[in-house]
């Protein structure tokens, strides 16, 4: 039985519509998906809450590093792919809990 990856799954429940994230974020996910498909690397734009984007990326098909941003004011949304269909990895995580302010 061959081993299917996220995507796969979402496609074969007929689940893989896109949802409208807004324009910049729209071209941010389109872009990392086009990308990640053409050259089987991991890609990033991070959009700021000012509109700003900044692409960053495409050197591994399995990791990506992230830059600080340290000066962003706000919240910054950072769109990547999984060429390799994988869903949420570690490092993702690791991202989300270090890096994240949560308030309630």
């Amino acid at each position: 039985m061959p081993i299917l990856h996220s995507e796969e799954l979402a496609l074969l429940a007929g689940d893989l519509t896109p949802v409208d994230l807004g324009a910049g974020h729209n071209e941010a996910r389109d872009l990392v998906v086009r990308k990640g498909k053409a050259d089987g690397r991991e890609h990033a734009v991070a959009v700021f809450m000012d509109g700003r984007s900044v692409e960053f990326g495409g050197s591994h098909s399995d990791r990506l590093k992230v830059p600080e941003f340290e000066n962003a004011s706000g919240m910054v949304v950072v769109h990547h792919n999984h060429p390799l269909g994988d869903s949420l990895s570690r490092q993702d995580l690791l991202l989300l809990l270090t890096r994240a302010t949560f308030r309630a």
